[in-house]
């Protein structure tokens, strides 16, 4: 008897064969059928980056995949993307700066979209730019900010240079331990800026006022601002502290201090929002116990001290009147008043001069005791009027007891002689 015979899988071998060309033929037909619907190759390919690039600033700008990678787009066949139709294909990390700069340093062709055309020349001057002259590859490029394809204006919130995403964009780099290791930097500082006043103020309270990393250091031409150049960037933002800084001994002193006195006292990174308490750690750091500069510091401490207690314990009597129901808007009103007083002293004290200081502080005092009075009338008013109505709902209560009371008793006179016949009724029965 013969065995039967083997069975192959040549006939499975041969059907997917058919599927595999069925499939090529579909994708073949799907991108002439895509190249009749107006769609480029590139598109039909690369559906992932057309999406991302679909909302970019580029492509509002009607910049194609052309204009950056080269090529056909007309051509749903591999060739598209050949030497001979100019495909430049996707530029190395090396390339980046001058490959964008083709065009955003392009004068005529920036000039259509009121840009500036001094980016990369910037960038070049900045430490990431001298880094990346000198061979790192470490060093960021446009696309590490910007994005690829997705590159979206600064005013789309969604954008990686969007004021309030700069700490995030920035610390893509500056808080990755390995990458700051290797150049030796520090990679707590976007750490520091997150629990910092700025930090805090953007990041928890959406501040489009307090500063950002861009902020201090600049953007395409990032740079750690030099020891004399501190007071300048801090007056891009508080220009009224700085005049005042002007009129204290502080100004143009040589030595550990200079013109960097900001950052002597408040730090950078680690700037937090001043307490008369400051007076008591900062100024130690320069001022010896004892000195005529430290007893200038225990001075201004008590002034500001008194003044900030005086207005929390006005607030907060205030703000016990307003959870009792009481209408104080004009309270509120004045004590507006007193915080911008209080404000103001704080920038005064930078003159080290208590005079000058106490002149702001005795506004703040003055509004404070004034409100702090007003809210214990009203506060007794209170209490008199609710004892008042308390007295009279009492009043209503007894009044209305003694009534019911008086109808019981009528009642019961009106019933009491029938009882006993309704009793001997009973008993015959």
């Amino acid at each position: 008897m013969n065995p039967p015979p083997l069975r192959t899988s040549r006939p499975r071998c041969a059907a997917a064969a058919l599927a595999v060309a069925a499939s090529v033929a579909a994708a073949v037909a799907f991108a002439r059928g895509a190249d009749a619907a107006g769609k480029s190759s590139c598109e039909v390919c690369h559906s992932k980056v057309a999406v991302a690039y679909g909302d970019s600033v580029h492509q509002n700008r009607e910049i194609t995949c052309v204009d950056c990678h080269g090529g056909d787009p007309t051509d749903m066949e591999i060739t598209a993307m050949s030497h001979g139709e100019g495909f430049k294909g996707r530029p190395t990390r090396r390339e980046i700066p001058r490959f964008c700069a083709r065009c955003h340093a392009d004068r005529a062709l920036m000039g259509q979209y009121g840009l500036s055309t001094h980016q990369f020349e910037d960038y070049q001057t900045s430490r990431h730019g001298k880094a990346w002259l000198a061979g790192n590859d470490d060093a960021a490029v446009c696309t590490d900010c910007h994005g690829q394809h997705a590159i979206l204006p600064p005013d789309d919130p969604r954008s990686t240079t969007a004021r309030l995403q700069i700490p995030k964009t920035c610390g893509r780099c500056h808080a990755d331990q390995a990458l700051m290791a290797r150049h030796g930097l520090r990679s707590d500082v976007v750490a520091q800026y997150e629990e910092s006043a700025h930090g805090k103020a953007v990041l928890k309270g959406g501040s489009d006022a307090a500063a950002v990393c861009t902020s201090c250091h600049g953007s395409h031409t990032a740079l750690p601002p030099g020891q004399a150049d501190i007071p300048q960037v801090c007056a891009q933002c508080h220009r009224n502290v700085e005049e005042t800084v002007r009129e204290s001994p502080h100004h143009n002193v040589p030595g550990p201090i200079g013109r960097s006195a900001c950052e002597v006292c408040h730090g950078h990174h680690t700037v937090q929002h001043p307490t008369p308490a400051l007076l008591n750690t900062a100024c130690l750091d320069c001022h010896p116990t004892g000195s005529s500069g430290y007893q200038t510091s225990q001075a201004l401490f008590e002034v500001l001290s008194r003044a900030e207690k005086d207005y929390a314990q006005a607030k907060e009597a205030l703000q016990a009147l307003h959870e009792r129901g009481v209408y104080v808007t004009e309270l509120e009103t004045r004590m507006e008043g007193a915080n911008t007083a209080l404000l103001e002293a704080a920038r005064v004290q930078h003159a080290l001069d208590r005079q000058k200081l106490e002149e702001k502080t005795v506004v703040v005092e003055a509004i404070a005791l004034d409100v702090a009075l007003a809210t214990k009338h009203l506060g007794e008013t209170l209490a008199v009027r609710r004892m008042s109505v308390g007295l009279i709902w009492a009043y209503i209560g007894l009044s209305i007891g003694f009534l019911y009371w008086k109808k019981r008793r009528l009642t019961a006179r009106e019933l009491g002689p029938a009882e006993p016949q309704l009793q001997a009724g009973s008993e015959e029965a």
